[in-house]
């Protein structure tokens, strides 16, 4: 028991810390409007300096929403003790917007990260959004520059279940601006050393098509982003997901789960259908 509270403590303490670099955004946002949007107060390890763009075109400088979760340290077993007795899902939507629960069938570590986590005003094309009717929580994204949005989301590795393949998803929906729709985007996922910084290279990347999204029961769209391995080696390191070149639509979160193992199909050689009776 004293292991829940002292998990609970951790976690609280880590909602204040966010709660109150929410608040200084506001009022930084409120005093200096050119500021940019990327460099909210609480992403500590985001340095735009050190933001390194490879195959990147320098003449157009693309609106960035960066979703940072590397202050959450409890690791994946601490994280089910959280969860109280008979409830599905543990849900932050204040500081966090953060979702955690565990798969039925895998007993695996499950999150949902909403993309509302700086508190700052809607600019640059990304723009945040109260009361979305089927959203779990107080703020959406919508993205609405015609250029493109860079989506950067980071969490600690260690937070997933170890011994665990991965996929992660975009959680959307659309807007009712009919003039823009969702396009095809470039998605990267990999895990990453904690010290590196969100630069990527499009050749990693793969192409969404937001006309292949599936629809979710809560009401919102999610498309598959990619995955990762998560194991004893690179438990120590962040999981990075990045979106490049989207925009179009509302954005609740990024989803985390756990792929199902796939059943090996029986190779049909020659003797395949000869019995022995």
């Amino acid at each position: 028991m004293s292991k829940n509270y002292d998990n609970w403590e951790r976690l609280v303490k880590a909602v204040l810390r966010r709660e109150n670099d929410r608040r200084i955004a506001l009022l930084h946002s409120s005093t200096d409007s050119s500021s940019n949007s990327a460099s909210s107060s609480f992403d500590r390890s985001f340095d735009p300096a050190n933001f390194q763009i490879l195959d990147h075109d320098q003449s157009q400088e693309r609106s960035r929403l960066v979703m940072n979760y590397t202050d959450l340290g409890l690791d994946h077993s601490q994280w089910k003790t959280m969860l109280p007795p008979g409830k599905k899902e543990l849900l932050w939507s204040s500081a966090y917007s953060l979702s955690f629960s565990v798969d039925k069938k895998t007993r695996k570590n499950c999150f949902l990260l909403g993309a509302s986590t700086s508190g700052t005003s809607s600019r640059d094309g990304v723009e945040f959004i109260s009361c979305h009717p089927n959203s779990r929580f107080s703020e959406v994204v919508e993205l609405t520059d015609s250029i493109g949005v860079e989506i950067h989301c980071r969490i600690k590795a260690q937070v997933f279940s170890p011994d665990t393949l991965y996929a992660a998803y975009l959680v959307f929906d659309s807007t009712n601006n009919n003039n823009q729709k969702p396009r095809k985007a470039i998605s990267i996922v990999r895990i990453v050393d904690r010290k590196s910084d969100y630069g990527y290279s499009k050749e990693r990347g793969r192409i969404v098509n937001f006309e292949n999204g599936d629809n979710r029961s809560d009401g919102w769209m999610e498309i598959h982003l990619g995955e990762f391995y998560v194991g004893e080696v690179n438990s120590n390191g962040d999981v990075l997901v990045q979106l490049l070149e989207t925009t179009g639509y509302f954005v609740e979160g990024i989803a985390f789960r756990p792929l199902k193992k796939k059943k090996n199909k029986r190779e049909k050689g020659i003797f395949s259908n000869i019995r022995i009776y």
